[in-house]
């Protein structure tokens, strides 16, 4: 049996391989082959340290959303605590937008 996520995780691993294998056709004209003169073990070594690098680089991508938003909701909520009710309209409308532009830049 195996469990919704993981279904979803396999699935998903299993497309970015097909994919993979595609573009390797493509770009090498066959598919890979174990028995190829490759330092399968180095290339392997080098495809890790990227992906390490990518998965700090996403985390400080949202990290720095997240921080934005937050930024964004602290201004609304000191606006609206001091009573600023005539302005406080403009304020959410403004906030909003920005956080919208937020999202979209994720």
């Amino acid at each position: 049996m195996m469990f919704p996520f993981t279904k979803r995780v396999v699935d998903r691993i299993e497309n970015v391989m097909n994919s993979q294998d595609s573009f390797g056709l493509e770009k090498y004209g066959k598919p890979l082959d174990p028995l190829d003169d490759y330092d399968w073990l180095g290339m392997a070594e080098e495809e890790l340290a990227d992906a390490l690098k990518y998965f700090n680089a996403e985390r400080e991508k949202r990290n720095a959303f997240i921080e934005s938003v937050i930024k964004e909701l602290t201004h609304v909520k000191r606006c609206i605590k001091i009573g600023n009710t005539s302005g406080a309209d403009a304020i959410t409308e403004g906030a909003i937008k920005k956080l919208e532009c937020l999202i979209k830049k994720r």
